[in-house]
């Protein structure tokens, strides 16, 4: 899956990857990470590592990661352990921040889904066939399909999220421009990104 022809610009990106290769549910790098492995090339700099995964999967998710500290980003921006290591965590969270046993982090995200559907999480009407939710980006490591990333990027905004959607929108085809267009008109019609789809 991850191939040696890795540059090391992309070696945070992989090295998470990396620990998710024996994952067997649906991941993919998110955030700008993700959209700049799927560009192939990096477009500015980047913080922590952020990796999707499913709701469903979060249990398992822990279980695979055994050893990790596992800590829920509460709603007022504290960390909070997650010390029941059977308890299903439900919205608002949505995000879970992992350290393992040398100090090296990973921000996970939980995405919604009916097991049909990837559904965003701010308006259940927008979907996506979940054969969709990943694509491949450089070094054929598993991505958050970037429309679903530039969706959430067009709320709130932000500088970094501006510059990836500008970085990205040029990629998209005919029919990836529609369903952003069509998705971010559902949330927000006169958004500034609207014209440039």
């Amino acid at each position: 899956m991850l191939s040696p022809a890795h540059t090391p610009d992309f070696a945070a990106a992989v090295h998470a990857a990396s620990w998710m290769v024996g994952f067997k549910r649906p991941w993919g790098i998110a955030g700008g990470w993700g959209l700049d492995l799927w560009l192939g090339r990096i477009t500015r700099s980047h913080g922590r590592v952020r990796v999707a995964v499913l709701r469903d999967h979060q249990i398992e998710l822990r279980d695979y990661l055994a050893g990790w500290t596992f800590k829920i980003a509460a709603m007022d921006g504290r960390l909070v352990p997650w010390k029941d290591t059977r308890q299903m965590l439900m919205q608002p969270v949505h995000t879970l921040h992992a350290t393992d046993r040398i100090g090296q982090q990973c921000v996970f995200e939980l995405h919604e889904s009916d097991g049909i559907d990837w559904i965003f999480r701010h308006d259940f009407s927008l979907r996506m066939n979940l054969s969709r939710l990943l694509t491949h980006g450089h070094g054929h490591v598993p991505v958050l399909n970037p429309l679903i990333e530039l969706l959430y990027k067009s709320q709130p905004k932000r500088e970094k999220d501006e510059l990836d959607f500008r970085a990205v929108v040029d990629r998209l085809d005919d029919e990836q421009r529609t369903w952003l267009k069509l998705a971010i008109v559902r949330i927000e019609p006169w958004h500034g990104w609207v014209d440039l789809l």
